[in-house]
């Protein structure tokens, strides 16, 4: 389409985040048992993070962003997902009433993909296919705990010592302007108080 950008977006530092989930399908250690992983990726230098779930419910979404942020260490200023019904309300395309408070209490803004868009978060899905490929396609796992530290390694590891010209996706990522996270609170209390948000 022309004036669409078609390959290549200018993110600016600590601008944006993309989020998307994937069905990752069955388990290692459990065939009966299907697991999802929320990715997170900086839209400026593609550093991604990720978080292992049994559900794509909207409490597992929210307790999955605010894990996946405080291994950033920060949040960028918007969010721009998909059109994920948890966050983006299907028929009207805004932000689902339940949802804006979560947005509110990490001071960002959430902006959803136009409809045929798809490459406005076309970083996200980059990482989502290199992290299935990679990581998931040679799991060997016994527990979603052991899977998740085995996520974090890669992440931290092999997924940031990715080039970037003359420097990383680390060194890129750990240079953005992120903003600050409310006060870490253990799990239980943190879903508590998510959870009230939403109600």
């Amino acid at each position: 389409m022309k004036g669409r950008p078609t390959v290549i977006i200018d993110h600016p530092p600590g601008e944006e985040v993309q989020w998307d989930w994937d069905e990752l399908g069955t388990c290692p250690w459990d065939p009966t048992v299907e697991v999802s992983m929320l990715v997170g990726s900086l839209s400026h230098s593609s550093k991604s993070r990720a978080w292992l779930s049994h559900s794509e419910d909207q409490p597992h979404l929210i307790e999955g962003i605010d894990q996946v942020l405080r291994r950033f260490g920060g949040t960028a200023r918007v969010w721009r997902v998909d059109r994920m019904a948890t966050v983006i309300n299907p028929s009207t395309g805004k932000i689902q009433a339940s949802f804006a408070p979560v947005a509110k209490h990490y001071g960002v803004n959430v902006v959803p993909c136009p409809p045929r868009r798809g490459n406005r978060k076309g970083v996200v899905e980059k990482q989502i296919h290199f992290l299935t490929q990679r990581w998931w396609r040679t799991l060997q796992a016994s527990s979603l705990a052991e899977a998740q530290a085995s996520l974090d390694r890669f992440c931290a590891t092999i997924g940031d010592a990715r080039r970037r010209g003359d420097t990383t996706v680390g060194e890129l990522g750990d240079s953005e302007p992120l903003l600050g996270l409310p006060e870490l609170m253990p799990r239980s209390k943190l879903r508590a108080r998510l959870s009230t948000l939403t109600t």
